[in-house]
């Protein structure tokens, strides 16, 4: 899901108790405060502007007029955090805070400071102390429930985002925000009403519809998930991950003419983006256009030799294609590059045990192969553990064959799954091995 953004309060720019100005040649020190105000306030300017460097100049000319000056130093500091310069934004807030030690802000502000180098214990402990100064202070509550959601410390992050929507109803970047930490702790009820009231809030937030068709995909309920996508993409057109979970969640419905068109968007967008073409390819190899699917294979490997994925993806293609010498090479090449991937050892366990073509077929290497993944997979895996039955009716172990074909069973299926675990059951039980057919691998 999207990360929580911190929140800063506005610009601090308060102005000095009003000062005499004296036409003489040598400045009094009531002038200087004045100059300092004149300059605080040109950086304040430049700050709403975004010029960070001149904001930086007016602030730090402000402090050489009137080092006293604590504001000068808290508004340094944000200008400093703006550019990403967070340790020097920390040490303008300490001095805003040495300068003035009840001053919230500058500990709400040195928080989100330590947000952003992941120091979230630091961070805690300044909006703990920016509360304790102001207990009203809404967004310390919303930034110290960003650090502890940052420490998946979820329920504490929920309690602050609570605390922040109590102080201020109308906040749609809280519910947003609590909608997040709800989703990362795995409560989807919660979540999709946070993000439906963050919505009704702020209609135009296309984030909150991306996220909320985020847990919806989580849920299994691909239809809600594509029109919370959809209505991000009709806030955002360019919004490319959107495209991409659209996509995702089409190809989840095997309505894969839509989910090449999703993908085909995601690319075109983002270019770089392998794991969209790793998908675009397995939907075009399901809707049988086995050429587009090498080619998004072979392109992803092209420009990234590593990609377990896509060797993976490919070797299920070559295998759907009935080309299996390349589909366990390829098989061969993911387990190299990913010794741990299961779905990998899995799948040429499963090739070795079942091909078509006896010469490729190999009992023993099957059930080593499948073994590993069910290890891998600790034991929960429908699929492995139904490849191990049929790489021990290959090697010709038909009562380990029939014992891990009724513990496959045991797992939930769909009808057809549990209709071809019954055939190959009763195969095994006859001592007969299950062969796959060719232009029916899957």
């Amino acid at each position: 899901m999207t990360s929580i953004p911190p929140r800063s309060p506005a610009i601090f720019g308060r102005i000095l108790p009003g000062v005499l100005f004296l036409l003489v040649v040598i400045v009094p020190p009531s002038i200087r405060a004045d100059a300092a105000t004149d300059a605080l306030g040109k950086g304040v300017d430049d700050l709403k502007d975004k010029a960070y460097d001149r904001a930086i100049a007016d602030f730090s000319e402000t402090i050489r007029l009137k080092p006293s000056f604590g504001e000068a130093y808290y508004n340094r500091g944000l200008a400093h955090a703006d550019k990403g310069e967070y340790d020097k934004a920390i040490a303008d807030y300490n001095e805003a805070i040495r300068l003035e030690p009840k001053f919230s802000l500058a500990y709400n502000n040195r928080g989100n400071a330590y947000n952003d180098e992941r120091d979230y214990d630091k961070a805690i402990a300044d909006f703990n102390e920016a509360i304790e100064l102001n207990p009203n202070l809404d967004i310390a509550y919303y930034n110290r429930g960003c650090a502890y959601d940052a420490k998946n410390d979820h329920d504490k992050a929920v309690a602050d985002f609570s605390d922040a929507i109590r102080l201020n109803p109308n906040d749609a970047l809280a519910y947003f925000a609590r909608g997040i930490s709800n989703g990362n702790k795995g409560d989807s009820g919660r979540a999709i009403a946070d993000f439906n009231e963050a919505i009704l809030l702020d209609p135009n937030d296309a984030l909150a519809y991306f996220n909320r068709g985020v847990v919806y995909t989580r849920k299994g309920d691909n239809d809600k998930a594509i029109a919370s996508f959809s209505d991000a993409i009709h806030l955002n057109p360019n919004y490319a991950e959107a495209h991409f979970r659209r996509g995702s969640a089409y190809f989840a419905k095997h309505d894969y003419d839509k989910a090449i068109a999703d993908l085909n968007e995601t690319i075109r967008l983002n270019p770089n983006d392998a794991f969209a073409r790793i998908i675009r390819g397995t939907a075009y190899a399901d809707n049988h256009e086995y050429d587009k699917a090498m080619t998004d294979f072979t392109e992803v490997i092209r420009f990234d030799p590593k990609n377990t994925l896509a060797y993976r993806a490919r070797g299920r293609t070559y295998s759907k294609m009935n080309d299996y010498g390349n589909a366990i090479t390829d098989y061969g090449e993911a387990i190299r590059l990913s010794p741990n991937d299961a779905e990998a050892r899995n799948n040429l366990a499963w090739l070795w045990a079942v091909c078509p073509e006896a010469k490729l077929r190999n009992g023993v290497k099957a059930m080593e192969y499948a073994k590993k993944a069910c290890e891998l997979s600790n034991w929960k895996n429908a699929y492995a553990i139904g490849t191990l039955a049929a790489a021990c009716a290959e090697a010709g172990d038909f009562d380990d064959a029939v014992k891990w074909e009724n513990k496959q069973l045991t797992f939930p299926l769909s009808k057809a799954e549990a209709v071809e675990a019954c055939q190959r059951l009763s195969l095994y039980e006859k001592k007969m091995p299950y062969h796959e057919e060719k232009d029916h691998f899957q």
